[in-house]
């Protein structure tokens, strides 16, 4: 009995040390290929949410443009648009703290998540885009756009959704 409780033992412990073995190999010889792919899932994440939040901003700015004419052609002030439409005035708000989070990420170039081959010049001409012809965020910006003014905006947003999405597909595989 005694010498099965130490075979047992001996058989464990070999077993242990046998998966610390492979384990450190895996860690030495696979490390690299470990990290990259824990890295490209980081970076595809980081372009997925810019991509979320592009979406959204495309998708807002068709009803800014509408909510900006009603409340012109209704003499309305914005705390009457949130008070009277209060879902619409946060989707409003969301929209507008996502460009100015964008802008404020494009500016300060904080790219640090994004990968090395990635077109940085593609977001840099968006942003600068958003600077001369949107900021600011605003529903009274949105009212001063003619709708040709808010299409061309919601086309050079699409075209960076696009580029985005191809660029996922590349890393992906």
């Amino acid at each position: 009995m005694e010498c099965i409780k130490e075979l047992t033992s001996i058989i464990s412990n070999l077993s242990g040390f046998g998966a610390l073995l492979i384990a450190c190999w895996a860690l030495i010889y696979k490390r690299k290929e470990i990290f990259r792919n824990h890295l490209t899932n980081k970076q595809i994440d980081e372009l997925l949410d810019l991509r979320n939040k592009l979406n959204r901003i495309v998708y807002d700015s068709f009803y800014a443009k509408y909510w900006a004419d009603n409340i012109s052609s209704l003499n309305r002030s914005l705390v009457d648009f949130e008070r009277e439409q209060p879902e619409d005035f946060k989707q409003h708000k969301k929209m507008q703290y996502d460009l100015i989070w964008l802008t404020r990420m494009i500016d300060m170039k904080s790219f640090h998540l994004f990968p090395d081959d990635f077109n940085q010049k593609e977001l840099l001409d968006y942003g600068n885009y958003l600077k001369q012809n949107v900021q600011p965020y605003s529903i009274n910006k949105f009212s001063q756009m003619d709708q040709g003014q808010v299409g061309d905006f919601q086309d050079k947003t699409i075209k960076l959704i696009k580029y985005i999405e191809d660029f996922v597909k590349k890393l992906g595989k």
